[in-house]
């Protein structure tokens, strides 16, 4: 590992020196290795700076990015706190979408996901178009994206994890369909509204970052409890 007194590792990170003392006092970042009476700081503190950097770009608030990383990784982070308050809203969506040339698309890959660009494109995750500026490949939905190349860094091969985007993605159709029938059923009684389209509409965001979080829950709590019974599942017809 990189070794780093507090001003290189300041410099390489481009955040200020008492950032990083206020990070460190915060919690937000672990306490440098002493020599003597230097610090010396590494690469694991480097990719840290960089995590709160990215979330907080992101608009995350100090306490919830201290929650996400003493959960010890950012899979146990709830969903709402890991996108940030953009998750909820239009401007969320709008953003979720990203056109890359050559360049800005290894880098978002990184060498280690480079051989994965023919799956991804096979898979749907990116659409490869020409240009009058030359190729561009774009990602119609990011999240999706990176997912799958999170899954690729466990093992998962591209056209498993599409598959099961897929499969989730038809089940959730399913599930949200058979929702808004229920509020439209229950108009005036279980639900004190008229459910009409237009006053759903109007309440789309707020009932957004809600069914993130319940969803990122259930999912959750229905993956752990499927794991735990995988020998069964593996067997032809035991479910439930």
């Amino acid at each position: 590992m990189t070794p780093y007194s507090l001003d290189e590792l300041a410099e390489s990170a481009g955040v200020p020196a008492r950032t990083i003392r206020f990070y460190q006092a915060s919690g937000l970042l672990p306490k440098p290795r002493r020599e003597g009476r230097a610090a010396v700081y590494n690469d694991d503190h480097r990719q840290r700076l960089d995590l709160i950097a990215d979330l907080r770009a992101r608009g995350l608030k100090l306490d919830a990015i201290r929650d996400m990383v003493d959960a010890g990784s950012l899979g146990k982070a709830p969903v709402v706190a890991l996108l940030g308050p953009d998750a909820a809203s239009e401007r969320w969506l709008t953003e979720a979408s990203r056109t890359f040339d050559a360049t800005g698309l290894a880098e978002f890959l990184g060498e280690a996901n480079l051989d994965l660009l023919s799956d991804l494109v096979e898979a749907g995750y990116l659409t490869k178009v020409n240009t009058a500026e030359g190729w561009r490949w774009h990602a119609d939905d990011l999240p999706l994206l990176r997912g799958a190349l999170q899954l690729a860094e466990l093992g998962t091969d591209v056209s498993l994890s599409a598959a099961g985007r897929d499969l989730m993605r038809s089940s959730i159709r399913t599930m949200a369909e058979a929702l808004v029938r229920m509020w439209l059923d229950e108009a005036g009684r279980a639900y004190a509204g008229d459910a009409s389209p237009g006053e759903l509409e109007l309440s789309l965001d707020r009932v957004r970052a809600i069914a993130w979080q319940s969803a990122a829950h259930i999912t959750a709590q229905e993956i752990e409890r499927a794991v735990t019974r995988a020998d069964e599942l593996a067997r032809p017809g035991e479910t439930g």
